[in-house]
């Protein structure tokens, strides 16, 4: 026996004793025999360990097996890699001392690595192997370590599946679920269970005997009787009583151990409480409502049949037994001897049996067992006080605020069974005081179930906000209704509690140690509130965030989704930031620094007047945004009225700005600019959960905007090279003939002998230098997009120039036409030329397909219409024909260059949508090809305010 092992035995008394228990080896050597593993369950202290030793060694000389013994209380560990390389440092030890087999040095750093050594160990042993691992118990191993280790013996168990076996034998006070807090059915499916038993008569004899023997002391066979009769065999018990016993005969100087020795044995036992392996089964008792409820049963009745009490029969080994007082017997449970009886009576007062179903939530059984389970108190202050600490202790367990509320009112209305006791919860959702108990006695006094905070006058309002402890009010009969608010400090009611029938004007004075003994009470009574107040707000915190970052997963999601232009996108992020903070913001901004101008400009935004967005500009450092950009982080304005960095609105805007957070958008290559969220209704209105979310979000998003920008900038780029390499192969076509036309003109003019052969060469010539100079109109055109003049115009004029122009262009069977859908002048900031071109394109690809189309030609009522209207910041533009449209299967092809329907290989076809598109992206708009029954149909949207990003070359 190792020194830890011998320090706890000697801290209870207790003698290692070879009497006994050789059932249970025998029935561990059948099960490692038939190779199976095994369970040794029983109460502490009750000589298993001695049992696991004895089995060990006969394994070993009868079956012939390599046994090892290992101890968990011998460990040192300090983490869960500690403990798997101590228990293999252990058995490796042990199996060099036993086989003088040196291990290599090797690391086990996971449940894993100890699995794959104690599998290997019987092919590298050439022996079976039975592994005894002794003290399971929650004291000695946390239960998470526990579960690992039977998961670790079972996986070795399995994995050997050669001749040679490795089974495993542990050893636990109660059963392995409840042991390791966790199902440990896969370990107790290849395992046999073996049940410690008590000793027999003949047993409870020889170990009396071999307890006294050392003072020379003589039991008479009487004594030895009331120590069987009254321990029933427990081996624990039979050592406590004859410790006791020798204590006694020595104080008499006598030498002979007599039955009334043993009874005064016995007595001072009983009084003391037993040993600490006594206080362990009561523990065990306690921690299970169920096991408690059938001993208290069992200590009512003589007998009671198993299926008469709740609990669970499957449960193996059974609780009940486990527990050390119980014995069972033809399916019949009672309590195992006369002295377990008078142990568990002692222990099982009436008070700690009311704690414990306190704690249970069971407030009528608290309520019984604290009022003494129906018998009269001798002190009834002491009762009192009793009753309502203990009920107000177990509020601390309550599973929530309510239910410790119905606590202390059961402890009132017990507690003060003639007084009429109120007790309102403080609601702030509701601003009131809400009832929820009334112990009314003949009280003709009404109370109202809901107390709005607005009824100032109101003496339950009036006493929350006074400073004292308590007020109180002269009803009928001169009595006095007392107010004592619940509060741990002044400024923090949690409720109020009014009580009628305490005091009078003649008793004030006598019942004043009453009054500040109710006052003491409910002040510890506040402080459990407080606590479920903490907690409940904290679990609601949690909730909420989770909530919270669930939403926002979501909202992010269907954001990277998203498809469009760069501004398209940042309307998306607005929409979706204000989603995340789920209607904590009215309104909002991105502000996009543009470094240009060196100012950051209201790029997109919800709620906000025309004329702010097109004013307002901020430099970094300037106002929020400014400051929210320069800083690098978030900036929350509590309150707008009363921040230096933010710059308010014009006093007509409605509705005004109250709060406002900002978040800048933090990009790979620096800081795209500052994401901002508005509230119109609250000061305070974003806190520390909004602050986080946007955060998150603005991290998120920020990358994939600078991603979306990027790429834009790409596709720009992409564009416009292949643009100008198409051109220039055409132009390089052309060229390459010139010098060939040339030869052959100059030889046919020497020899005269062809004329018209050399006139078809000049005129092919010719057309070589039209294809030419047609290529360097669009290449011309191309490169004017690179360099674009903004300018304010206005758009009808702008379109009948345009119509003007192209009228003798136009053949006599189409008509053109241009609306106005707008009543007032549209004003757009645009590069003219280059919105002139765009338009000319349009309508010149309009023509063209009308002349291409055979059935158009017979038709006289051919139409090219021009609409624009200016609405929402945008000039919108229709151009519609009604020729014969372009096929759905084509209508993303048109956007390529070089790509056309029309007959001919003439220069720059192909060239013409894109263009147009180039010309409206590079003004930040869009041009969609628009669903139409017939003919084609362009819608064009410009923004009004011209575009804002810088053009790259």
């Amino acid at each position: 026996m190792n020194r830890k092992q011998t320090a706890e035995r000697s801290k209870f008394n207790l003698t290692e004793s070879s009497i006994g228990g050789q059932a249970e080896i025998d029935a561990i050597i059948d099960a490692v025999r038939n190779g199976k593993c095994c369970r040794l369950i029983g109460p502490r202290y009750h000589h298993k360990s001695r049992l696991m030793r004895e089995a060990c060694a006969q394994i070993a000389l009868r079956l012939g097996s390599q046994t090892i013994y290992t101890s968990l209380r011998t460990l040192r560990f300090t983490s869960e890699r500690e403990f798997y390389f101590a228990l293999y440092d252990t058995i490796a030890r042990q199996v060099a001392r036993q086989t003088k087999r040196r291990f290599a040095k090797t690391t086990i750093r996971s449940s894993a690595d100890l699995t794959s050594f104690l599998s290997s160990l019987p092919k590298t042993l050439h022996a079976n192997v039975a592994l005894f691992t002794d003290d399971l118990e929650l004291d000695v191993v946390p239960p998470e370590y526990l579960r690992g280790l039977l998961q670790v013996l079972r996986a070795a168990y399995l994995n050997t599946v050669d001749a040679l076996q490795f089974v495993a034998v542990v050893c636990a006070s109660h059963s392995l679920a409840r042991t390791a807090l966790g199902p440990t059915s896969p370990f107790e499916n290849i395992s046999n269970l073996v049940i410690l038993s008590d000793l027999s008569r003949a047993d409870t004899f020889a170990l009396a005997r071999e307890l006294v023997a050392p003072d020379h002391f003589a039991p008479t066979l009487p004594a030895l009787d009331l120590i069987y009769a009254q321990t029933a065999g427990d081996p624990f018990l039979i050592d406590q009583v004859s410790k006791e016993c020798c204590k006694l005969i020595r104080a008499a100087h006598a030498n002979t151990l007599t039955r009334p020795i043993v009874q005064a044995a016995l007595d001072n036992l009983v009084r003391r409480g037993g040993q600490g392996a006594v206080a362990e089964g009561i523990q065990h008792i306690e921690n299970d409502p169920y096991v408690l409820r059938a001993i208290l049963t069992l200590l009512q009745q003589d007998q009671v049949a198993a299926n008469e009490l709740a609990l669970d029969l499957t449960e193996v080994p059974d609780p009940l037994v486990t527990s050390g007082f119980v014995t069972k017997q033809n399916n019949r449970y009672r309590i195992k001897s006369p002295l377990h009886d008078r142990l568990l009576k002692h222990a099982l007062s009436d008070e700690r049996l009311g704690r414990i179903f306190l704690a249970a939530g069971d407030l009528d059984q608290a309520t019984r067992y604290l009022r003494g389970n129906g018998r009269a108190t001798a002190d009834e202050a002491e009762g009192r006080s009793r009753i309502v600490l203990s009920f107000i202790s177990a509020m601390y367990s309550a599973r929530d605020k309510q239910l410790a509320f119905a606590q202390l009112a059961h402890a009132l209305e017990i507690a003060y069974p003639k007084q009429s006791v109120y007790l309102y919860d403080y609601v702030e959702k509701k601003q009131a005081l809400v009832l929820i108990h009334a112990s009314i006695h003949n009280s003709k006094t009404t109370r109202l179930p809901t107390i709005p905070f607005a009824l100032v006058n109101r003496p339950e309002i009036k006493a929350l906000h006074a400073p004292h402890d308590y007020s109180w009010r002269v009803m009928e009969r001169g009595q006095r209704t007392l107010f004592i608010p619940l509060r741990v400090v002044e400024s923090d009611n949690l409720g109020l509690v009014v009580v009628e029938k305490l005091v009078t004007p003649k008793n004030f004075h006598r019942q004043e140690e009453h009054l500040l003994e109710l006052i003491g009470y409910l002040r510890y009574a506040a402080r459990a509130l407080k606590n479920h107040q903490e907690f409940e707000r904290l679990n609601q915190q949690a909730e909420r965030r989770a909530k919270d970052l669930q939403h926002l997963l979501r909202v992010t999601q269907e954001l990277m989704r998203a498809q469009g232009s760069f501004h398209e996108v940042l309307e998306q992020v607005l929409i979706s930031a204000r989603k995340a903070l789920q209607g904590r913001a009215q309104i909002g901004s991105i502000w996009i620094y543009h470094p240009d101008e060196g100012v950051l400009k209201m790029d997109a935004d919800s709620g906000y007047p025309a004329a702010i967005k097109n004013t307002l500009r901020f430099r970094p450092g300037d106002g929020a945004a400014g400051y929210a950009y320069s800083q690098g982080r978030l900036w929350n304005v509590a309150d707008t009225a009363h921040d230096s960095h933010f710059v308010p609105p014009p006093r007509d805007m409605d509705p005004q700005i109250r709060s406002s957070i900002g978040v800048p958008l933090l990009g790979r290559r620096g800081t795209l600019g500052v994401l901002f969220l508005d509230n119109v209704r609250h000061i305070n209105a974003f806190d520390l959960e909004s602050e986080q979310l946007l955060t998150i979000f603005a991290g998120q998003v920020a990358l994939w905007l600078e991603r979306v920008r990027l790429l834009e900038g790409l596709r720009y780029k992409r564009d416009i090279a292949r643009l100008a390499a198409e051109l220039v192969h055409q132009i390089t076509g052309a060229v390459a003939s010139i010098p060939e036309l040339s030869d052959e003109i100059s030889d046919k003019m020497l020899r005269l002998a062809h004329p018209m052969e050399a006139q078809d060469l000049v005129l092919e010539l010719r057309d070589k230098a039209t294809d030419l100079a047609h290529i360097g109109k669009w290449l011309n055109k191309f490169l004017k997009v690179g360099g674009m003049l903004i300018e304010s115009f206005n758009v009808a004029e702008l379109v009948e120039e345009v119509c003007r122009r192209v009228a003798n262009r136009v053949p006599p069977h189409i008509t053109l036409r241009q609306q106005a859908l707008l009543t007032m002048p549209c004003a757009l900031s645009a590069d003219r030329a280059l919105i002139s071109i765009l338009l000319e394109n349009l309508i010149e690809n309009a023509i063209e397909a009308i002349q291409f189309d055979p059935a158009a030609k017979a038709n006289e009522s051919s139409t090219i219409d021009l609409q624009f209207d200016c609405q929402d910041n945008f000039c919108i533009i229709h151009v519609v024909d009604n020729g014969p449209g372009i096929p759905l299967e084509y209508q993303e092809q048109i956007w390529q260059m070089g790509w056309t329907t029309k007959p001919g290989d003439g220069a720059g076809h192909g060239l013409g949508l894109p263009l147009c598109r180039h010309i409206v992206v590079a003004h930040e708009g869009t041009i969609h090809l628009q669903d139409s029954a017939i003919g084609t149909h362009f819608m064009i949207r410009l923004p009004l305010k011209g575009p804002e990003t810088e053009i790259e070359d």
